[in-house]
């Protein structure tokens, strides 16, 4: 069963946090300020205390009410069965934050909530329990919103105390080491950031993004301090828990802690981090600076995490650097402010960044953080995006930019590309138009490869952009490297200019022709950031940066529409099912019963999460996901009737542990065997997006079918056919 929870997380940051929580099983979440409300299973509660990186600290919501003064605030704190979570023999404490108008001051609400707690306990027979603020281990927070109250129970806190930062003990004995200082006061060197706000700013950068479009990637910070963010970058990119040094735990003190799904949850975690770290060795990361002390720190946080031979600590000036072998990415928090001294040094310091990073980091995808905007004009560098957050109580930004290449800064768009971009422009503002006002939906694809020298579609999924390029036979000419990159650039710099998006918004992927001797179903990975994709009232999770498929066919639109308008009271079968976005549609349109089968873990894991963001109960038995071969499950298919079947099949499949499948040569044999399972009045549709399909001749003579090829291709499909569609029913 479901219970809601709230985590609280750095402000500017809900999104990600929200992000994380989706990515990890969450459902139902919902933003406020500083923190996002959820819904999710116990299994998935402990998974985002392991895995979370955004979160401050994690609540069990106990209640939420409106009252109108006061007292009633005695009451609400009365009717929850405290002695449920705690016992009065623990000690407890609790902690009040209001906002907006003002019911009584937060230390009278304070001790009317806690006169609620001990008077429950006393109203059971037992003894009441004693408030220590020092010693307590169990938290009540109330959060007071106008007259709204929502009264919670802290189950963790300080989740960005990873445990890695040094101790002043442990300074002093390494600066005695290294013979710097004997004794070091910790006002001399002001607080890093925190673990949780570097981790918020490797996913505001798309550092995850960057790991998985290159798994060779080098992560440089050259200004590292204490090494926080290349410590969140690495446990980031290999999946290690940020608890993984954690010793108290605050959550085991609660009554309904459940030490076998906790251990369960962090044996799959540990498991899965020591695999990537064996099969994911490619990635290099790079940590300096010019302080030695800060070196040693470094270090030693590494060494407390075990993590020291996979992460270069070097004691240099990044100004005294030279151009590295290939590009990669740098995240760095450069002194300013309290660290720089006056505001005309921190102008000479990003100055001289800017100077350095476009002679020496050509083609580095590059992120620091500044103490405003206004530092872009002294590197001088135009920065792809800005984003504004608060470190500690002062509010600085995070600038991203690509450095261009010398090249690549005087590239000039050709005569025939800037007609292009004309072409382009024009239908980048009408397609996105009519997504919103025909489809209700923030994805929709407004290039179909319309001239001949740019063989590419291009879809926009909720503020990125997917390029598709199609890898086909050329003449020799134009089969030349250099032409191709040329031109490859060009497109990508024309996309960038039309949608308005930096570099790192925009996605280039390759896609060639489907043979039968190569996989070309290859799965993505669900660790990847997500993005949500809203469509008439419908919303899915798709990965960009993952291979070539995202997770959602946008040509599938208007059958998604079709079925969530047609399947009220219906069971739906849905083959090779992908990511369930069929199933979704027809379960929100009705359906009693839905059935989802596919080969791929990875694809259900994605169709459970599209499942829940739609707030469809899976646990109830009438929506499923079947993790089958679909030849094996046709064969096994015995006397289940469905109202609706959707049959949609890759142009081949030759997997490891599935039946070989070839669509053109089977399609006649299956739906021939699925139409026994169909009911009288109901219907299978079939889709195939094979260009040189033709459809068998007996199916055409044994049933009633209608070609819905043309029909089902809304107007950002406009003149490419993306596939076919066919309804395919019983003759009466």
């Amino acid at each position: 069963m479901e219970k809601l929870y709230y985590a609280t997380c750095q402000l500017f940051f809900e999104d990600l946090l929200e992000q994380e929580l989706t990515t990890l099983g969450a459902t139902s979440t919902e933003r406020s300020v500083g923190g996002v409300f959820f819904n999710a299973s116990e299994p998935v509660m402990y998974r985002v205390l392991i895995h979370a990186r955004t979160i401050a600290s994690l609540r069990l919501v106990l209640l939420q009410s409106d009252i109108s003064e006061a007292k009633d605030l005695y009451q609400k704190s009365l009717s929850i069965a405290w002695f449920e979570y705690f016992s009065q023999d623990d000690l407890f404490a609790c902690h009040v934050s209001s906002s907006g108008k003002n019911i009584a001051p937060e230390n009278y609400l304070m001790l009317v909530m806690k006169d609620g707690i001990v008077d429950s306990f006393r109203k059971i027979g037992r003894a009441r329990p004693n408030i220590n603020n020092e010693l307590a281990t169990h938290y009540v927070h109330l959060q007071v919103v106008d007259n709204h109250i929502v009264i919670a129970l802290e189950l963790e806190h300080e989740l960005f105390k990873r445990g890695y930062r040094t101790s002043l003990d442990e300074e002093n004995q390494e600066m005695a080491k290294v013979k710097l200082i004997k004794k070091r006061k910790s006002h001399n060197h002001p607080a890093p950031l925190k673990e949780h706000l570097a981790a918020s700013l490797l996913y505001r950068a798309h550092w995850l993004e960057e790991v998985e479009q290159s798994p060779d990637k080098i992560f440089y910070d050259p200004m590292c301090g204490s090494g926080t963010i290349v410590i969140e970058a690495f446990m980031m990119a290999y999946q290690m828990s940020p608890q993984w040094l954690r010793q108290r735990w605050r959550i085991k003190h609660w009554r309904g802690f459940n030490a076998t799904l906790f251990e369960q949850e962090w044996k799959a975690m540990a498991l899965k981090y020591h695999q990537l770290l064996s099969e994911h060795a490619g990635l290099t990361f790079w940590a300096s600076d010019k302080n030695e002390h800060a070196v040693a720190m470094t270090r030693l946080a590494t060494e407390k995490l075990g993590i020291a031979p996979y992460i270069k600590v070097f004691n240099q000036d990044f100004f005294d650097t030279k151009r590295p072998p290939k590009a990669g990415f740098i995240l760095s928090n450069p002194p300013y402010g309290e660290r720089m001294g006056s505001r005309d040094d921190a102008n000479r310091l990003y100055a001289q960044l800017g100077q350095h990073l476009k002679t020496q980091y050509q083609q580095w995808q590059v992120a620091l953080l500044a103490p405003d905007s206004d530092i872009l004009r002294c590197l001088d560098i135009r920065s792809e995006r800005i984003n504004t957050f608060f470190n500690g109580a002062k509010r600085a930004v995070l600038l991203r930019f690509m450095i261009e290449d010398r090249e690549e800064q005087r590239f000039v768009l050709s005569d025939e590309a800037q007609e292009l971009k004309a072409l382009i422009s024009e239908q980048f503002a009408r397609r996105k138009a009519e997504a919103q006002e025909l489809y209700a939906t923030n994805a929709f694809r407004f290039y179909n490869a319309e001239s001949p020298l740019y063989s590419a579609t291009c879809e926009y999924f909720a503020g990125a952009v997917v390029v598709q390029e199609f890898v086909v036979y050329r003449s020799r000419e134009e089969q030349a490297p250099a032409v191709k990159q040329v031109r490859t650039t060009e497109f990508l710099r024309i996309i960038q200019e039309v949608t308005g998006l930096p570099k790192m918004d925009i996605y280039h992927k390759q896609r060639r022709p489907a043979s039968s001797k190569s996989q070309y179903d290859k799965e993505a990975s669900v660790d990847a950031l997500q993005r949500v994709v809203k469509e008439g009232g419908l919303e899915f999770i798709v990965n960009l940066s993952t291979y070539i498929d995202v997770g959602l066919y946008l040509d599938h639109r208007y059958l998604r529409r079709e079925v969530m308008k047609r399947s009220q009271g219906k069971r739906f079968l849905n083959l090779f099912s992908y990511t369930a976005s069929m199933s979704v549609a027809a379960a929100v349109g009705g359906a009693i019963q839905t059935v989802s089968v596919d080969a791929s873990k990875t694809y259900l894991i994605q169709a459970k999460s599209n499942f829940e963001r739609n707030h469809i109960d899976l646990e109830g038995g009438n929506h499923r996901l079947v993790r089958r071969d679909i030849k094996k499950y046709l064969r096994e298919l015995e006397s289940e009737e469905f109202d609706m079947i959707y049959l949609d099949p890759p142009t081949f499949s030759n997997g490891k542990g599935r039946d070989a499948l070839d669509i053109q040569k089977d399609h006649g044999a299956m739906i021939t065997h699925l139409m026994d399972f169909v009911s009288r009045d109901g219907v299978l549709y079939f889709s195939v997006h094979y260009r040189r399909f033709r459809m068998d001749e007996r199916i055409l003579r044994s049933y009633n079918v209608t070609d819905l090829t043309k029909v089902s291709h809304d107007k950002d499909f406009d003149g490419r056919l993306e596939h076919y569609l066919w309804s395919v029913e019983h003759r009466v």
